[in-house]
């Protein structure tokens, strides 16, 4: 599933890209660092991403993973329909 992958051994001091999701009505969320990646150890290093696909799922559809949420304060207004979001949430 996690298609972009490098092996990073023997590197030091690797500079992890920051990612910015756009959304609607000029809201961002930054990710960067453990939000980005997954990976057990250097060897292979996967950016944390998947595609849709479009024989099962809805091409406009935008799954947001529970790696990238992590130490994100989601807030779902059901009513409002809206969603928003914050950068101080657990750290775990």
């Amino acid at each position: 599933m996690l298609d972009t992958c490098y092996n990073l051994s023997g590197r030091k001091d690797v500079l992890l890209p920051e990612i910015v999701l756009h959304f609607g009505d000029g809201a961002d969320v930054r990710l960067n660092g453990k939000r980005v990646v997954w990976g057990n150890d250097a060897s292979r290093l996967c950016l944390a991403f998947a595609g849709n696909s479009k024989s099962t799922m809805n091409p406009e559809l935008t799954i947001i993973g529970n790696r990238q949420q992590v130490s994100l304060t989601v807030l779902y207004d059901i009513r409002g329909r809206r969603i928003g979001f914050g950068g101080n949430g657990c750290s775990k």
